[in-house]
Formats: C-alpha cells, structure tokens, sequence
C-alpha cells in the first residue's frame, strides 16, 4: 500500500502517533514526503487533539519547500472548529488569508462548525452574514450547520427560519438539514414541531435516517405519545424492509424501546408488554429501559408481584442488572444488597 494511503488511514482513525511513524518510515525508504503527505500528518494531529502538532506539521511542511494550500490551512481550522474553539479558527483564517488563499465554502463552513458546536447562533449567523457579503455560494452543508447551532441552542424558530431560508435560496434542505431541525425541537421538548417537520421531509420525497426515527421516538416517548410512536416505527420498519443495511437489528430494537416506553408512560402497561413480547419474538433484545420502566410503573400503582416479576426478567432473560435502587424499592433493603451480591458473584 503507498505511503500516502496508510498516512490517510491514520488521519481518518486519528492515531497521530502511528502516523508519524509512518512518516518517519516513508523517510527511510527514500520516498520524498509531498503536500498530501503532509495533510494527512496535519489531519491525523487535528483529529487527535494535537492542535499544536497540526500547526508544527504545516510549519515542517513549508520548511520543506511545499507550498500550503488552502486544503492545509483547512486541516487545522478542522482541528479548532472541532472543540468550539472559533477564536482559533478565525485566527487561521486570517493567516491563511495572509498567504494569498481566498476563502471559499469550505473556510466559511468551518467557522460555522466551530459555532455550531457551542450553540452560538449569533456568531453563526454573523458567519453567514459575512459569507454572503464576500459573495461565496452557500450549500446544503452550510445550512445543515447553520442549523445545528439552532439546534444545539434548543432554538425551534431560528432552526426552523434557516431550513425554509435555504429553500427560498434556492436549495432542496436534505435529511442532514431536517435532522437538525427536528433536533431543536426534540431539544426544546416540541415533540409536535418535530413531527411537522418530519413529515415535511416526506413530503419532498426524502427518507428519514436512523437519526431522523431516533429523536423523533425519544420525544414520543417522553410525552407517552404511543400512537404517533407506533406510526413511526411502522414507517420505519417498511423503509427498513427497502433498505435494511440503514437500519441494523439494533436501531430496530431502540425504535421498539421507545415504542414501548411511550405506552408505559401512558399509563398502556398492557400494550407495553405486548411489545416487549413482540421483541423478543422477531428476535430484538429489549434494552435495559424497557425491564426498569415496566418494573417502575407497577411499582407505583402498588403491583408489587408484577415489579417483582419484571425485575427478575431483567436479571434472567437479559444480560443486564437491575439497578440498586429498583431493587431496594422492590425488596427492601436487605433482600436486595443479597440479590447484588448474588448477581455479582462469579
């Protein structure tokens, strides 16, 4: 395999140690390190953390007579952009700037990640403010995280503004930009706006991913609003029958959970326990939630046999444990410390 290639492989999987040793290999073979060497060094110490070894790789770079492009100077605002650090961004933009590289989408869209990230809306949309003043064309990538500084705010009407802005600009908003939006509404605990907009995104013929079902369940699931939850997952379970490398036996089994946590919040303890029987059934393990939930709930209403019931299916049918508290609740105390002690036994 070329150098090149194994130095991309590290950037990708961020093992900057590796890299440079590879690097240092490349040397000792006699193979001459060219800019793609040296942005694959720069992006595997940016995916790292190593904000200070992207900048000393850049510096290696230019003592080595190659020139920096503007892919570089990327590589490293990357690395900024990715702890929310903006002020560094800018400040690699301005140096880029100084060595003769214009901004383009790509520059522009790195700063917003680095808003993005920390949910200033405000810098985001100065951001974009000053990408239309230098006349640099926006798209979907922009307006997907533009929206995501929305969404990290918990920001339903900004999220909501610039997902219609980018129709009205000219752009068809894809999934990525959807999913933004529904986040700030599930964010914001707008299960209903997250629905609208899901909808929406059916209606100009795009397929809701994995992310798009998850936030929309866990807001179901929250308002113990089983029957929007079951419509989901039916939708869910046809697109998965279309394309089922999308959706892994386990993104079903948490669409499931969700289901059935929105019957128990509803007070559905039947219906509830008619979808963990389907679980098991079409071969998906319940995750821990759903033992807790059906064991909290009878619980409350003062069924005990049957929280017992549902604690011993955790601790039996799962490989899961049953919390120390539910367990105090349902059995005492002493009863309980056994059964831990019991569970933790080798």
């Amino acid at each position: 395999m070329p150098h090149n290639a194994i130095l991309k492989l590290c950037a990708q999987a961020g093992k900057d140690v590796v890299a440079g040793r590879w690097f240092e290999k490349m040397l000792d073979d006699g193979v001459t390190p060219d800019g793609v060497s040296f942005l694959q060094m720069i992006k595997a110490s940016a995916q790292a953390g190593d904000l200070e070894g992207a900048a000393e790789w850049l510096k290696r770079m230019n003592e080595a007579g190659i020139e920096a492009r503007r892919q570089h100077f990327h590589a490293v605002m990357a690395g900024h952009a990715k702890i929310s650090d903006l002020e560094g961004v800018e400040a690699w933009l301005r140096v880029m700037m100084d060595e003769g590289h214009r901004p383009d989408t790509c520059s522009y869209n790195i700063l917003l990640s680095a808003a993005s990230q920390g949910g200033n809306t405000e810098a985001a949309e100065g951001i974009m403010s000053r990408m239309k003043a230098a006349k640099i064309g926006a798209d979907l990538i922009t307006y997907s995280t533009l929206i995501g500084a929305f969404a990290e705010a918990a920001n339903v009407t900004g999220a909501r503004y610039w997902l219609f802005q980018g129709e009205r600009d000219g752009l068809k908003p894809d999934v990525k930009c959807y999913n933004q939006a529904i986040k700030a509404c599930s964010r914001a605990g707008n299960a209903t706006m997250a629905e609208q907009l899901a909808r929406r995104l059916l209606r100009y013929q795009l397929s809701p991913d994995s992310y798009t079902y998850n936030t929309l369940l866990s807001g179901f699931a929250k308002d113990g609003n089983w029957k929007s939850a079951e419509f989901w997952v039916d939708h869910l379970q046809r697109l998965a029958r279309r394309k089922p490398e999308g959706f892994p036996l386990k993104q079903i089994g948490i669409a499931y959970s969700e289901v059935l946590l929105a019957h128990v919040r509803a007070g559905n303890l039947q219906a509830a326990k008619a979808w963990h029987l389907q679980m098991l059934g079409e071969g998906v393990e319940p995750d821990a939630r759903c033992y807790t939930a059906l064991a909290r709930a009878h619980l409350e209403i003062g069924e005990l046999e049957e929280a017992q019931l549902w604690t011993n299916r955790m601790n039996s049918w799962s490989n899961y444990r049953t919390p120390a508290d539910l367990l105090e609740s349902v059995y005492g105390e002493d009863v309980a410390d056994s059964r831990m002690e019991t569970a933790s036994a080798p």
